[in-house]
């Protein structure tokens, strides 16, 4: 478990850093480059220094996650000019019903009754995480076009999750440094595309928009990187029904916290009762 509690610790940091990036009206679009840019060459490092012969399987797991990376930090980019990190935050998190639900069906994994209420205390704090939206966001937030932003968000993180789940059933561990460098490396080329869209997303540019993005880009991509290696070691030890929830519920928690602490986001009752029963949850599923 403590793989993933330095997953969820990274993923928060990582979360932070983008609501910075898009806050303080920095380059969105050269501070997302530059952080796949440093984790995939870090992950290049990682495979020449240990030797890792690549394969297909890694290779393509990796490229649909790095793909998925892209698109989500795109979508990420219009949530946050709608509502706050911890909101957007819980969306994200309730993607974790795609990979769990696969866990299940495919391979057939199964929880303890303890483990099984844990889960479900999971499925019902992460709304109640997320409650507050409609209360808080702007008005635009709660017109029907969101709900496109949303399902696509859900689609794009869920696909890149069971990218991950995938490559861990097939305990190629020595294989991981190829798969992290398909995924950042897909991602760079991702985001090295989205670049004309700077325009149409009225990104900001130029030199005290772009310095800024870099240094907080870099501080991404060594965050980045390390929540998906240390992800997928927990991966390999825990079973996804346990993984997937645990992480989304203490992501969501960090992340719903930090948005409290750091940029004063008001919670609703019903996010006070998420906080709660995601703590509860994460002690049921670790019993």
């Amino acid at each position: 478990m403590g793989y993933l509690a330095l997953q969820i610790l990274g993923n928060a940091i990582f979360t932070s850093l983008v609501k910075v990036g898009r806050t303080r009206k920095l380059d969105y679009l050269l501070f997302g480059g530059v952080n796949y840019l440093v984790a995939a060459l870090v992950a290049a490092a990682a495979v020449l220094v240990f030797g890792t012969q690549a394969s297909w399987e890694a290779i393509l797991f990796g490229a649909v996650n790095g793909a998925c990376y892209q698109v989500t930090f795109l979508l990420m980019y219009a949530l946050l000019s709608m509502t706050g990190v911890a909101i957007m935050s819980s969306f994200l998190r309730l993607a974790v019903f795609m990979p769990t639900i696969a866990s299940i069906a495919i391979w057939h994994e199964w929880p303890t009754p303890v483990q099984a209420a844990g889960l479900l205390l999971t499925a019902v704090a992460l709304p109640l995480l997320g409650a507050s939206a409609q209360r808080t966001a702007p008005a635009e937030w709660r017109s029907w076009r969101p709900l496109l932003l949303i399902t696509a968000t859900l689609l794009s993180t869920g696909l890149g999750l069971l990218a991950s789940k995938a490559f861990a059933e097939l305990h190629l561990e020595a294989q991981r440094p190829v798969y992290l460098f398909a995924t950042f490396g897909i991602a760079t080329v991702f985001s090295a595309c989205a670049f004309p869209l700077r325009a149409r997303l009225r990104i900001p540019a130029g030199p005290t928009a772009a310095a800024p993005a870099v240094v907080l880009g870099i501080l991404a991509g060594l965050c980045n990187i390390g929540q998906l290696a240390t992800f997928l070691k927990g991966l390999a030890t825990l079973p996804g029904i346990i993984a997937f929830p645990v992480s989304a519920a203490g992501g969501l928690l960090a992340v719903t916290i930090a948005g409290r602490l750091i940029w004063k986001e008001r919670f609703a009752g019903a996010a006070v009762a998420g906080i709660v029963l995601a703590l509860v949850s994460v002690a049921l599923v670790n019993a």
